[in-house]
């Protein structure tokens, strides 16, 4: 369930950390980096889908070479 919340949500780590149970969110860190080897702030940018907008298509890069 973390991991859905991590990579699906914009919530914080409080309220992930208060959604699972946990009273504070250094304790949910602690028990998702025994857990799964990472923190969640790490596993949040490397389960995350690039965000649209961000990365361009082959034929704007060809248009923005060419144009320089």
């Amino acid at each position: 369930m973390a991991c859905k919340l991590l990579a699906a949500t914009d919530l914080s780590l409080t309220e992930i950390a208060h959604a699972l149970n946990y009273t504070e969110h250094s304790a949910f860190t602690r028990a998702f980096r025994r857990w799964s080897g990472q923190t969640p702030s790490d596993r949040r940018s490397s389960h995350r889908p690039p965000q649209r907008g961000r990365s361009c298509s082959l034929p704007e890069m060809v248009r923005s070479l060419s144009d320089g």
